[in-house]
């Protein structure tokens, strides 16, 4: 063997081990990498199921709430209830059941009962008499007599051979000012638990598995049916895990929810340890909990890439090395910010569309807005306008007869933006407008309300309203003011407005049992009341500087004749010259009455 034979042996042997020690480290590279990428991207990705199941349960809920709410405070519904045996009636009440079944959510049905005639109706299977002392119907008389605006429940409907999310709203009569109102039946819809899991399953990873349970821990919602129809536990179902799942739940921040991550030991694979992934967080909206589980496998991790790596290692050892490794950093990164960047642009856009969308429907379907309003009246005229900024909030306004001779106005601003202020100016906008018309004086109704929306408020949120009720033979006006802005008053044949100030009083749902002050006052013919709120006077220019009382004043000061709605758009045209260029950060609520007596106005009596 010559010099240079021995020259290439030691070449071949040091090849030899040189590519052992590069396959064998090229091997352990790409394990260890694809493990780090694989749980990366796992715990991403179940992240972003739970935040999409969060998402996709409170649209639901919250639209179907609203929109039975809203169906079950219809005349035409508490009249058919009380006299169903009336074709007028009946066919009233199927033209509004018709609107509603048009915006309910795919799979939803529409469910009532008659307290008459224990009737359940419903708009996907046949009718049958309802037993309200059975136990599987124990919904029926807590929505009743237990229930105020609505509640809801999971469980199995044999005559309609589903499991849904049943959403129960009470009916009420239409009793006159002086009583109480009286439940007369039910309406409610249901959420086909398997198609909103079927829906949801096509949106989110295959290998994840969703679990939601209430504060007991009994399953509401999942894939296998048989466990949320049989109420079992997360705590039996998953044992040590679901057990460590409720635990985490019961120690959440319900104001400021974050979910919670974890991981399970699965023991040893061919390829090392493997881990299970679990998470829990909250849904405020329907005060439950949701859990995520993530079975973590070998081949989800690692998957079939494996294989083709190793024989394309196997055939171009050096080059392989070199692409894999550029490969998996690659991978890597572009894995990570991919799924960073939709998670976070994905579930921002769901929800500001989700608040948004929600928030829009409540306050345009709930304010009043033909005009004019009482076409038959000419002792009053009365004109409002609400005006939402880019982020919607909770300003409202509203007016209504209570009778023939009485009217009230109300005016307000709920404390907070998007879908939480706009679900609290629907209560209260309906609690006050109910207890108006039962003939309580806005003391009373102010003192009702207060109490009732201080139950419960774990968000502390508040309204400031102003409310008055004007008798429209007489012209005297009772009001209260729960810490709003003062309205303004002009007298005819007088220059201007005056701030029609009175001591405030405080903000609803703020302070339970707080005693609020009527004051009286008496308008005559030709007599204006300008209401509005914060976001008249606290609208700013590009400068930063508020319009202002002053301003405000001055603006409604100069304008004399002209219509109610003449009077309104040319103060939003001043408002709108003040600030020009700069955006609009609050919504701008106004209202304007004018009134048609012959008394003198009188001082504030208190």
């Amino acid at each position: 063997m010559n010099k240079e034979q021995k020259i290439a042996k030691k070449f071949r042997i040091f090849s030899a081990i040189l590519f052992a020690v590069v396959f064998l480290a090229s091997i352990s590279t790409f394990i260890i990498s694809s493990r780090a990428t694989g749980y990366q991207a796992i715990k991403k990705s179940i992240t972003l199921t739970a935040e999409t199941a969060k998402l996709r349960l409170a649209d639901i809920v919250n639209s179907q709430v609203l929109e039975v709410v809203k169906l079950a405070n219809m005349p035409a519904i508490q009249n058919y209830f009380q006299n169903p045996t009336e074709a007028s009636l009946k066919n009233s009440f199927d033209t509004e059941l018709q609107a509603y079944k048009n915006s309910l959510a795919q799979g939803s049905d529409l469910f009532w009962v008659n307290d008459k005639d224990k009737i359940f109706y419903n708009t996907s299977s046949e009718p049958y008499v309802l037993d309200p002392d059975a136990p599987e119907n124990y919904w029926y008389n807590m929505t009743l007599y237990e229930t105020e605006l609505y509640n809801f429940n999971v469980n199995y409907n044999d005559e309609m051979k589903k499991t849904g999310i049943w959403i129960n709203v009470p009916v009420y009569s239409g009793t006159s000012f002086n009583d109480e109102p009286t439940p007369i039946g039910m309406l409610g819809t249901g959420i086909d638990i398997s198609q909103f899991i079927s829906d949801l399953h096509s949106q989110i990873d295959a290998n994840a598995e969703i679990f939601v349970f209430n504060s007991k821990g009994e399953i509401m919602i999942a894939a296998d049916l048989e466990a949320a129809n049989k109420k079992e536990n997360i705590r039996t179902l998953l044992g040590e895990n679901g057990t460590k799942i409720y635990d985490l739940a019961m120690k959440a921040d319900k104001v400021n929810p974050t979910a919670q991550l974890f991981e399970s030991d699965g023991g040893f694979s061919g390829l090392g340890h493997v881990n299970n992934f679990y998470l829990t967080d909250y849904i405020p909206s329907v005060d439950w909990h949701i859990a995520v589980t993530y079975p973590v496998s070998v081949h989800t991790i690692y998957g079939n890439s494996m294989t083709t790596v190793f024989f394309i290692m196997l055939a171009v050892i050096a080059l392989v090395l070199i692409i894999s490794n550029i490969f998996m950093r690659f991978i890597d990164k572009a894995l990570d910010r991919y799924i960073t960047d939709f998670t976070k642009v994905t579930a921002e856009k769901e929800r500001v569309a989700t608040e948004l969308n929600v928030a829009t429907q409540i306050q345009t379907g709930m304010l009043p807005s033909i005009f004019p309003a009482f076409p038959e009246r000419d002792e009053f005229d009365i004109y409002a306008k609400m005006l939402p900024a880019k982020e919607v909030g909770g300003d409202f306004y509203d007016f209504f007869l209570i009778d023939d001779n009485t009217l009230a106005v109300v005016i307000a601003d709920v404390s907070g933006k998007g879908v939480p202020a706009a679900l609290f100016m629907v209560i209260a906008k309906t609690l006050i407008k109910n207890n108006a018309q039962y003939g309580k004086s806005p003391k009373e109704v102010f003192e009702t309300v207060n109490n009732i929306l201080c139950e419960n408020n774990e968000a502390d949120m508040f309204v400031t309203c102003f409310m008055g009720t004007l008798n429209i033979k007489t012209g005297e006006f009772n009001f209260v003011n729960a810490g709003h802005n003062p309205p303004l008053i002009r007298k005819k044949g007088e220059r201007g407005f005056e701030f029609l100030r009175s001591k405030p009083g405080f903000v609803l749902a703020g302070m339970p049992n707080m005693v609020y002050k009527e004051n009286t006052i008496n308008l005559s013919k030709g007599d204006e009341l300008l209401l509005y709120t914060d976001g008249v006077t606290e609208a700013v220019d590009t400068n930063d500087e508020l319009f202002g009382e002053k301003r405000l004043k001055n603006a409604i000061d100069s304008y004399k004749g002209g219509t109610t709605k003449e009077f309104l758009v040319s103060l939003k045209n001043k408002i709108d010259v003040f600030a020009g260029e700069a955006e609009q950060a609050d919504d701008i609520t106004m209202m304007i009455l004018r009134y048609s007596s012959d008394l003198n106005l009188g001082e504030i009596k208190e």
